[in-house]
């Protein structure tokens, strides 16, 4: 079973959001995958949200997989139960920034015009190994998005014994889901190897590949992030023309 936990800073979905999530709930059901919710509304500090989410679905011992869904994503409604019969411990959809990069738009292929060419420029916030081949779509990668993460709950459990210190109670914010212990699987933190900052998903996806765990990404599905405008991305297409240009993805 299936947990998809979704947490919205103002207590508001996307009708992208809305829309993928029903035909999401429609696909699991005729292929008999049985499904619950958990919502976290009017909480700004997303890793703190996350981690309530994560402690919750612990202590739903009823489900065996947290699907992460953000609230203003739009995604294919199949891609869960697809995400679910690949049966890796993370697997991870890859969605667009918020943002236009108007200088990659103008250095794309002139076959390329309209929205296939604004598709393909967005940037995707995802790190992928190198020389890694796709296996049903996915690829093994060093970081992902946590807005459409499917994580098996042995995840959660080897994380929480291999890092007693995240463990928390209650703290000074109510919110719900968080009765009982939690864990700061997601709260950000500082590579020092490579000094970087990683935010919360990417600090998620450290702590779990320095356990040695893999991370994988969907490369062929098609997400949109919905901010003043809908992002429309085409990762595939993306990948596509990057390669072609000679560049790391």
């Amino acid at each position: 079973m299936i947990l998809i936990g979704t947490p919205s800073y103002n207590g508001c979905v996307t009708i992208n959001y809305l829309d993928s999530l029903l035909g999401t709930l429609d696909v699991c059901r005729r292929e008999g995958v049985g499904t619950g919710m958990q919502f976290l509304a009017y909480q700004s500090l997303i890793p703190y949200a996350r981690n309530c989410i994560a402690g919750a679905f612990l202590r739903r011992r009823e489900f065996s997989h947290l699907l992460f869904i953000d609230a203003d994503l739009g995604f294919p409604p199949e891609a869960a139960v697809r995400y679910l019969r690949f049966d890796k411990d993370v697997v991870c959809g890859v969605y667009p920034v918020k943002h236009l990069d108007v200088d990659r738009l103008r250095s794309l292929p002139r076959e390329l015009s309209g929205g296939d060419a604004v598709s393909a420029s967005l940037q995707y916030t995802v790190k992928l190994k190198g020389g890694c081949e796709v296996d049903q779509g996915f690829v093994p990668v060093r970081y992902a998005p946590a807005g459409f993460m499917l994580i098996k709950r042995r995840v959660l459990t080897r994380m929480a014994e291999a890092y007693p210190e995240l463990r928390y109670g209650k703290s000074h914010v109510n919110a719900d889901g968080e009765e009982g212990d939690n864990w700061a699987f997601f709260d950000t933190l500082i590579d020092r190897e490579n000094n970087e900052y990683l935010p919360e998903d990417y600090a998620f996806c450290k702590r779990w590949t320095d356990l040695g765990g893999e991370i994988h990404a969907d490369v062929l599905s098609r997400f949109t992030h919905s901010g003043n405008c809908d992002f429309a991305g085409d990762y595939p297409a993306y990948l596509k023309n990057n390669c072609r240009a000679g560049g790391e993805g």
